[in-house]
C-alpha cells in the first residue's frame, strides 16, 4: 500500500478494475488479513479502503494522536477493527487483558 488521502465519496480508482474487485472476496477481514495484504501490496491506501467498501461498510475515527482507526463490517456481518501502519493493516482485537497488581 502507498499512502494517500481518504475521501468519503471515492469510486474505485482505475487500478482497481471490476475484475480485481470480484477476484478476491472479503468475508472475514481479520482471518484473511495476510491474503489481503498480498493481494493489495502495490495499491495505495485509498485504493485498499475503496476496495474494502466494495465488500462491506467502513467507518473511521481518530482519538487524540492515535492513527486513524477503521471498523470494517463485511456484507455477511464479520467485523474487524484496524489501523494502517507502514502500509500494513494492524488489527485491534479484544484478546488483550490486563490483571491489576495484587
Amino acid at each position: 500500500m502507498r499512502s494517500g488521502g481518504l475521501e468519503d465519496d471515492l469510486v474505485p480508482p482505475a487500478t482497481v478494475s471490476i475484475r480485481n474487485l470480484r477476484s478476491f472476496v472479503v468475508i472475514d477481514l481479520f482471518s484473511q488479513g495476510r491474503a489481503v495484504y498480498q493481494y493489495t501490496r502495490d495499491w495505495t491506501t485509498d485504493e485498499v479502503l475503496t476496495w474494502l467498501r466494495h465488500w462491506g461498510t467502513l467507518e473511521s475515527w481518530q482519538l487524540h494522536d492515535w492513527a486513524e482507526t477503521y471498523l470494517f463490517c463485511s456484507w455477511c456481518g464479520m467485523r474487524a477493527n484496524f489501523f494502517i501502519r507502514d502500509d500494513t493493516l494492524v488489527f485491534v482485537t479484544d484478546h488483550t487483558t490486563t490483571v491489576p497488581p495484587q
